[in-house]
């Protein structure tokens, strides 16, 4: 969290890319087997769209971070960060995460 850049309780929507990169190295970092990584790693993924022109969705781990705006306009609150990264942890097979993310 702490490096992520909050601002009191919340990250800057700015830092969201930052904020996707250090989720997907922890992702990569992981010494979880490489199935469990790949299912991670799908939450880091842009859904493609139904049809021709349709640019699809954002990847949901950007649309838990963004959800709602709790944290202020275009920021994201600490409960979908906390609650963004225990979803990597659970699909990588470890309980809980580290205190620096």
């Amino acid at each position: 969290w702490e490096a992520c850049g909050p601002l009191g309780g919340a990250v800057p929507a700015g830092r969201l890319p930052d904020v996707l990169d250090r989720a997907a190295a922890r992702v990569l970092d992981s010494p979880a087997p490489s199935q469990m990584q790949q299912d991670a790693y799908v939450l880091l993924e842009p859904e493609a769209g139904e049809a021709m022109g349709d640019v699809g969705q954002p990847p949901l781990l950007e649309r838990m971070l963004l959800r709602d705006h709790r944290g202020g306009p275009g920021a994201i609150s600490f409960l979908r960060f906390w609650q963004a990264w225990q979803e990597i942890w659970r699909r990588l097979g470890q309980p809980g995460g580290q205190a620096s993310d």
